[in-house]
């Protein structure tokens, strides 16, 4: 069986989600990662009642020790990690004029939307060695 991670797992009708059932449809383990873990648990749980097929962890991609335990506990399971849908996401400075953005909400964006994704794809390990 082939093993897929989906970050960013909180809402039914997010991408995510949806990403997260096709996965699932197409006989993947699915694991589930949020900000919210108990919000990613009962939304695994809605696509595998079982909770055998689809699990889910609370997952901040911008805290190394959660994203190294997160993968570990894959890694653990599973043995493999087969692949990585980054969808995590933040939108602190959304709505707003780019030379009005604070800092301080910039960086926060950067440090998910960036630095977060490049954790989580350095962490996996997958694909081909270079």
């Amino acid at each position: 069986m082939k093993v897929c991670l989906v970050t960013g797992v909180t809402l039914e009708q997010g991408l995510g989600f949806a990403i997260a059932l096709r996965m699932y449809q197409r006989e993947y383990a699915v694991y589930l990662g949020g900000r919210r873990g108990e919000r990613a648990v009962e939304l695994g749980l809605s696509i595998d009642k079982s909770g055998f097929w689809v699990k889910a962890h609370t997952l901040d991609i911008t805290d190394d020790t959660s994203v190294t335990q997160f993968l570990a506990r894959v890694r653990g399971e599973q043995g493999k990690i087969d692949a990585l849908i980054n969808n995590a996401g933040a939108g602190f400075d959304a709505g707003v004029h780019p030379l009005d953005v604070n800092f301080a909400d910039a960086r926060q964006t950067f440090e998910t939307n960036l630095f977060g994704a490049w954790r989580m794809t350095r962490g996996s390990q997958i694909g081909p060695p270079i």
